[in-house]
C-alpha cells in the first residue's frame, strides 16, 4: 500500500486512495477545498500552521518581560 491510505468519512465508509488523489504536488491539502473538506469549515485553510503561535506561547515564561 505504498503511497496509499484509507480515508474514513463521516457517513461511515472508507476509501483506499492514492496520495496523488488527495494532496497537491507539494504535499499540501488542496485549497480552496473541493470534494474532500479537511477542516470544520470549508473556508478554512487546512494547511495553516499554528506551530509559530504555539511556540510563542510556550516561550513566555518567568523571564518574559510580558
Amino acid at each position: 500500500m505504498a503511497g496509499k491510505g484509507v480515508l474514513q468519512f463521516f457517513d461511515g465508509h472508507g476509501e483506499l486512495v492514492s496520495v496523488r488523489e488527495v494532496l497537491t504536488e507539494t504535499g499540501d491539502f488542496p485549497f480552496p477545498q473541493g470534494d474532500v473538506i479537511w477542516t470544520a469549515k470549508p473556508e478554512e485553510n487546512p494547511n495553516k500552521d499554528d506551530s509559530a503561535s504555539k511556540a510563542g506561547k510556550k516561550s513566555k515564561g518567568k523571564d518574559s518581560a510580558d
